[in-house]
């Protein structure tokens, strides 16, 4: 027990007064301190330091695949597979047959400013390598998972490694792989959302990514590509590559033979300054809302602003407004008069001499749209079907006229006999109805006779809007009935000279008599008959009809298409339906199908031979060892 509790409550309270006022000198002070330090400059953590760069040098995964198809290629690969899914944001899958990597340069594989083809600054001035700076694996690294799977060949196992912010996560482990190497980024921006978020949509990223690999593609015919999304089993777009492959075999295959077809290749040559260029363009012939211009600058892909300006210029007083062309341009420089370290990601170039060559490139792209302006290619619509034959354009004098209108007219008929007209004045104008260009109606200006409009030929091309046009079943009975009315004469015409096998126009019909015979004999065959009536009990007259009288209005899948029945939308497996159609239309062409005239014959014997051998067929060398294969498909081709 305390006797004199008092002091002590005197003394606590001292205490707690002192407390309370050193409290708001201690927060003063630690604000101070905090104040002074947001002024202080400090060494950033290299986690920072490296992410900041990889935002740079990453900004979507396109960039990403170009620095790694880039590495594909300074390995020499051969054949490159692309594989994508959420348009490179979930996974991004690049393989390659090139050179591989080493296993003891696994460990700083994805470190900063690692690379193979730099060892001092000078060598930028002669670098012939798409890489240089080694920070596109530390880049992606950082933004992304990263696996590995590469083998050289002089490894007798692949190698697997995993790397996170550049550093590997393990140890690399041993594993079953092909000479090359592989690199698969998962996950792409997963710590930085707002990057992820600010990204247009999955489908605009494949299309930016299947663009990079399009233009890769053209530049290097010579090397195999292929792209596809993870979800699907075909490739969107299959190069096949090899020395004999052009850059124009390549357009053709990705962007269409309409596009090949109307391109004329240019190249250009200087030795002072020292440049080469090459490539294709279009013709007027050729143009498009959404110009594309693919330019290489040696071998790097880049948007060239000047080379890009001059080319627009050149094709301005060619084609409409707003449409533009197609150019690949591939310009070829002196090393050491071309900058490739002025932009993080490598899409920008500086180099020397740059008004001379695109003064070049314009004079060379003028020349030949010169040439190739004299003629001018239109896509004809379906022909007409009016009485004349179609249409016809001529220049006339009155003479003419009235000599071409007796020739028209039958024989016997009143304006046969009728005198030459006095010399009317004549007029050429369009048939409003009658489309672009249709019929020219002629027109005669006299004081005796009366002004009659001609007939409106309606244009049966276009879409119907009034029961006086024709209907397109009416243009294809015409058009059927013409063609038998030139066919039947020429075949039963004994005086025509024989054919390139020797056989004459009799034969023709004889050896057709003799298919029509065989035809009608194979579609009595009783085998026939039960097949034909198990697929007929088997079918529906509903839906058969439904799908008869469908419309076709798009894919929805590679085997998936959409119907109009009537008033309903259907999903149809193409797939099925063609096979389905095409058994059933085998049972009804059996022992009439068509014959195929081979240039060269083949040697029946040798296919047999491999008819017989092939495993589907039963035959096994084992238990059939008895059996001469060589005696049998002698015995079959006899």
């Amino acid at each position: 027990p305390n006797p004199s509790p008092q002091p002590l409550l005197r003394t606590m309270s001292a205490t707690d007064s002192t407390s309370a006022v050193a409290a708001p000198i201690a927060s003063g002070v630690v604000a101070a301190d905090e104040a002074a330090e947001e002024g202080r400059i400090v060494q950033l953590e290299e986690t920072v330091i490296n992410r900041i760069a990889a935002g740079e040098v990453v900004v979507r995964p396109a960039n990403a695949l170009k620095e790694l198809l880039e590495n594909s290629l300074d390995a020499k690969s051969r054949h490159i597979a692309v594989m994508v899914k959420a348009g490179g944001l979930k996974m991004l899958r690049i393989e390659d047959d090139g050179h591989g990597i080493r296993s003891d340069d696994l460990p700083i594989l994805c470190e900063r400013f690692t690379t193979s083809k730099l060892r001092k600054y000078e060598d930028l001035t002669s670098i012939g390598t798409f890489g240089f700076r080694g920070e596109a694996l530390a880049s992606i690294s950082h933004v992304a998972h990263i696996t590995v799977t590469t083998m050289t060949a002089q490894d007798s196992c692949a190698k697997m490694a995993q790397y996170t912010d550049s550093k590997l996560r393990g140890p690399p482990r041993p594993c079953a792989g092909t000479r090359g190497t592989t690199i698969v980024a998962e996950d792409m921006f997963y710590n930085n959302p707002t990057r992820r978020q600010a990204l247009g949509k999955d489908s605009v990223e494949h299309s930016k990514v299947l663009e990079v690999v399009q233009r890769y593609a053209v530049h290097n015919p010579t090397v195999g590509f292929s792209c596809r999304k993870a979800t699907s089993s075909v490739s969107e777009l299959t190069t096949v590559g090899g020395d004999s492959i052009t850059s124009k075999d390549v357009i053709s295959t990705i962007y269409g033979q309409n596009l090949a077809r109307e391109l004329f290749p240019f190249e250009v040559r200087c030795e002072d300054p020292r440049f080469h260029f090459r490539g294709y363009a279009s013709s007027p012939n050729y143009s498009a809302r959404n110009g594309t211009q693919i330019t290489f600058i040696n071998n790097r892909l880049v948007d060239c602003a000047p080379l890009r300006k001059a080319i627009e210029a050149v094709y301005h007083p060619v084609l409409p407004r707003h449409q533009h062309p197609w150019v690949y341009l591939a310009l070829e420089l002196d090393p050491a008069t071309i900058d490739v370290n002025v932009h993080p990601t490598k899409m920008e170039v500086q180099f020397l001499h740059e008004e001379l060559i695109a003064q070049r490139l314009q004079e060379t792209l003028a020349a030949q749209l010169r040439c190739a302006g004299g003629a001018r290619t239109f896509s004809a619509a379906l022909p007409s079907l009016a009485r004349s034959g179609g249409p016809t354009f001529s220049a006339s004098t009155s003479d003419d006229v009235s000599s071409a209108a007796a020739a028209d007219s039958p024989p016997g008929s009143s304006s046969a006999a009728l005198p030459p007209p006095p010399r009317p004045s004549i007029s050429a104008r369009m048939t409003p109805s009658a489309g672009p260009v249709d019929s020219v109606a002629v027109s005669t200006s006299s004081a005796k006779q009366p002004r009659t409009e001609p007939r409106v030929e309606l244009n049966p091309v276009r879409i119907r809007t009034d029961h006086k046009q024709k209907s397109l079943q009416s243009m294809f009975q015409s058009q059927a009935s013409q063609s038998a009315t030139q066919v039947v004469p020429t075949q039963l015409d004994s005086d025509s000279p024989p054919d390139a096998h020797g056989a004459t126009t009799d034969d023709a019909a004889t050896a057709s008599a003799e298919r029509l015979a065989a035809f009608e004999e194979a579609q009595q065959l009783t085998s026939l008959e039960e097949l034909k009536d198990a697929a007929k009990l088997a079918g529906d007259e509903k839906l058969s009809k439904s799908v008869h009288q469908s419309v076709y209005v798009g894919p929805v899948s590679h085997e998936l298409v959409l119907l109009q029945c009537g008033a309903a939308l259907c999903l149809a497996n193409l797939a099925i339906l063609a096979r389905e159609c095409a058994y059933q239309r085998l049972l009804r062409l059996m022992g009439g199908c068509g014959s195929i005239v081979l240039a060269q014959p083949q040697p029946l014997q040798e296919l047999l031979k491999l008819g017989v051998m092939d495993p589907d067929s039963g035959y096994d060398a084992t238990a059939h060892a008895s059996v001469d294969v060589d005696a049998l498909s002698l015995r079959l081709s006899e």
